[in-house]
């Protein structure tokens, strides 16, 4: 890169076919990306898929970096085999988000009423990261999740905001 610091967008990733020119000047780019075209348009809006998969295939013509975040909610719990297939045929890297906060901030699309639904999603992940494929963030991290869990009578969502602890509201 031409500049002293890496430069690195996070996108929905609808747009890059429009802007690719100015793309060009990046390092890496990052973009939203939630499971095949029914899971991924229940949580990104309708017709995204193809727009991103398109925008991912616009940013490896061009060289570019490309990793996805996917948050893990009802809509696409059991895609998690699907994405890391599909960014090791398309060569991108994944990494996975878990929602968390008061149930009163967190849409109802995005609760998972069974905690064994996360565990189980994070058991897929460790196993593929085990294997090489290309999923961000170390085993250990997705380990910590799972014992997190483990600790809790219910997902990580809660009611309240306890006691000493200091509460930043995240929106996916």
């Amino acid at each position: 890169s031409k500049f002293p610091i890496r430069q690195i967008i996070s996108t929905n990733g609808l747009l890059i076919d429009r802007h690719f020119a100015s793309l060009k000047e990046l390092d890496s780019i990052c973009i939203g990306f939630d499971g095949n075209e029914v899971e991924n348009d229940l949580n990104r809006g309708k017709g995204s898929f193809k727009r991103i998969i398109e925008g991912i295939k616009i940013a490896k013509e061009l060289n570019i970096p490309v990793h996805t975040v996917c948050v893990i909610t009802k809509n696409n719990i059991n895609c998690v085999e699907y994405i890391i297939n599909l960014a090791k045929e398309m060569g991108f890297s994944v990494e996975f988000n878990f929602p968390c906060g008061l149930l009163s901030e967190i849409s109802s699309d995005y609760y998972i009423e069974k905690k064994e639904n996360y565990q189980s999603a994070i058991l897929k992940i460790i196993e593929y990261k085990k294997n090489s494929h290309p999923i961000l963030f170390s085993e250990k991290s997705y380990e910590f999740v799972l014992e997190w869990l483990k600790r809790f009578d219910r997902p990580i969502f809660f009611d309240f905001v306890p006691k000493n602890l200091n509460y930043v509201p995240c929106y996916s």
